[in-house]
């Protein structure tokens, strides 16, 4: 009786034991020291340079998952681009983009509005936030098969929660890149 509860035991154990192996092969190693590539396929990235920092989009280290979308809404024709992200190996708050006319592939557009949240706060800024500059070239937008893709950058302005001047400082971001699933809406 001993034998075959040990026997289990050990079955049990050597199942748990190739189950981590398993997944732990299978886990997708993300490289944070490059932006990502500019692909369009919906891969879900994001990237780009604040004040030549490399902050890659769509992760959160202590949880280690996804956290990007896009959204498109076609009465308004607005499309929003949210993503929370990581510089140097930790938490660096998030970063949005708007625009808020017909988004049109292969072309440069106007942001109607972004802003990027430093985490953890800082006592120089509550938020880097532009409204109707900036410029945005979507070079993949696929409400059939839902996918964004383009390029992005602006200049972010210090402000506060309500998007007013809150200081002279600026952060830069540049040789911003986007892949990500679409979300449409009929509102």
């Amino acid at each position: 009786m001993k034998t075959k509860k040990l026997s289990l035991r050990t079955s049990y154990l050597t199942m748990f034991l190739l189950f981590i192996l398993v997944c732990s092969y299978s886990c997708k190693k993300e490289n944070f020291k490059v932006l990502p590539p500019e692909t369009q396929t919906g891969q879900n990235t994001l990237g780009c340079l604040i004040d030549d920092e490399l902050y890659f989009g769509g992760y959160l280290p202590p949880l280690g998952h996804q956290a990007i979308g896009a959204e498109y809404h076609k009465i308004s024709k607005m499309l929003i681009i949210d993503s929370y992200g990581e510089m140097n190996g930790k938490t660096a708050g998030s970063l949005s983009i708007e625009i808020d006319n017909e988004p049109r592939q292969d072309s440069v557009q106007k942001i109607f509005h972004a802003s990027y949240l430093p985490y953890p706060r800082s006592s120089e800024c509550f938020m880097f936030s532009v409204v109707d500059e900036g410029e945005i070239c979507v070079t993949k937008f696929d409400t059939i098969n839902k996918i964004v893709s383009g390029r992005f950058q602006f200049i972010g302005r210090c402000s506060d929660d309500m998007f007013r001047s809150a200081g002279t400082a600026t952060k830069q971001i540049t040789q911003g890149r986007f892949d990500i699933k679409l979300d449409v809406y009929n509102q």
